[in-house]
């Protein structure tokens, strides 16, 4: 998913209705649009419309060499393949991107279900997994492998 924008919160009063949106993306230009939808929608509709804070975009470097030595470290560690995906998160990636542009970054993180629900999952063994994934990593880094 390059862009998304999600309901988050609707309330309702005699007076008036509330709707809290979160738009996401992984590109500027993607997310000002959706943005500009949504402000759109609310004119259209004869409401006010506040951007309160936004999401920064963030794209993962695929051709990165820290992505690079986490690949092999897994494989290493998990004689498998790591699934390489690009999901929305990794915010942080995207605040410290800001900052520090030409810094060389990844967001992995457990498998979870349901995220941010009253029902979210986490999947202990991927937490396990992750545990150890992160100790190889910083060893690596501190070793100063740099294959």
């Amino acid at each position: 998913v390059l862009t998304s924008s999600n309901l988050a919160v609707a309330e309702t009063s005699i007076e008036r209705l509330r709707v809290v949106t979160s738009q996401r993306s992984m590109d500027l230009p993607s997310l000002n649009a959706a943005s500009q939808s949504v402000r759109a929608i609310a004119a259209l509709a004869g409401a006010g419309c506040e951007t309160e804070s936004e999401y920064p975009p963030w794209s993962p470097r695929l051709g990165s060499a820290l992505l690079s030595r986490c690949r092999r470290l897994y494989r290493e560690l998990y004689h498998t393949e790591p699934r390489i995906s690009a999901i929305h998160a990794g915010l942080e990636c995207a605040i410290i991107g800001g900052i520090y542009p030409d810094l060389d970054m990844i967001s992995f993180g457990p498998t979870t279900e349901n995220a941010h629900s009253p029902s979210e999952r986490l999947h202990v063994p991927s937490f396990c997994r992750l545990q150890g994934f992160l100790a190889a990593l910083l060893s690596s880094v501190a070793s100063g492998e740099n294959r």
